[in-house]
């Protein structure tokens, strides 16, 4: 039998180095992965979600489309709904996650289906609930709960407090205002992404390209940005490719062009853009 602590910190890594690779995760990502030869799905369609391998949830998941999801954001924390009462057990799973400080997987979904996509947060922890409100208090800050300070409001667990020797208050306060910002850079960059390639058509700017998966939102200045593919986002980035305001691709390499540069940067030279 698979040890389900490894089997959870290997999922946690494995979403984590999918959301190095996308700002927002397709979906087909988010199947299953591979612990120890064995196949173990992630998340369900909606709400809390236990493989067949682990004794408690995984991951929990807001679909946009879900009666369920009136779930706010504020800062690094969401308050969570519980699912309907014919689910009680998957409540309670959540509850002895919280008691038990394990680590879980939260998908919030920023693209509607058919093609859904998802913003990840790993490592999170359930700090609180209120059973009156029926509702969790979710950290999405990534800390362990000994970091987390959960407000009054919740019903409050027992939680280790918060060790911080010779720091004073104004430090720790800093330290969840830069953690808050974290979270909240993070959805900004998706919805920022989910407009931009809506206003593009899904196109790249540049090559035309319109595989979602492999486009990005590259900003123009503080309220526009254009669609570019992963290749031409890393020339944008690193000012090797341009757009000037007439709409015109300029590239700037320097020393020896060889054919594959030529096919992916230099062939478009002096031309317009896709869309532009």
């Amino acid at each position: 039998m698979l040890d389900e602590t490894h089997i959870r910190l290997e999922a946690i890594h494995y979403v984590r180095q999918l959301r190095e690779r996308w700002v927002a995760v397709p979906a087909s990502e988010l199947r299953h992965f591979t612990a120890a030869g064995h196949r173990v799905h992630l998340k369900g369609q909606q709400g809390i979600f236990k493989p067949a391998e682990l004794s408690d949830p995984l991951s929990v998941t807001s679909t946009i489309d879900s009666p369920y999801h009136g779930d706010p954001i504020e800062g690094s924390s969401v308050l969570y709904d519980f699912l309907p009462p014919s689910r009680e057990f998957e409540n309670e799973g959540l509850k002895r996650c919280a008691e038990l400080a394990l680590p879980l997987i939260y998908f919030l979904q920023v693209r509607r289906r058919p093609n859904p996509e998802y913003a990840i947060f790993a490592p999170v922890y359930v700090v609180g609930w209120d059973d009156a409100a029926r509702r969790f208090l979710i950290d999405l800050s990534e800390q362990r709960p000994a970091e987390t300070r959960a407000p009054a409001l919740t019903r409050q667990l027992t939680l280790p407090a918060i060790r911080t020797p010779g720091s004073p208050q104004e430090i720790r306060d800093m330290t969840r205002s830069f953690v808050d910002t974290t979270v909240q850079r993070r959805l900004e960059q998706v919805r920022f992404r989910n407009a931009v390639l809506k206003e593009w058509h899904e196109r790249c700017a540049v090559c035309g390209l319109s595989v979602r998966a492999l486009l990005d939102a590259a900003r123009l200045d503080d309220e526009s940005g254009i669609a570019l593919c992963a290749m031409h986002r890393r020339a944008f980035d690193a000012k090797i490719l341009r757009i000037d305001a007439q709409g015109i691709i300029h590239i700037h390499l320097e020393g020896h062009v060889g054919e594959a540069e030529r096919a992916m940067l230099v062939a478009f030279d002096g031309k317009k853009g896709s869309g532009l």
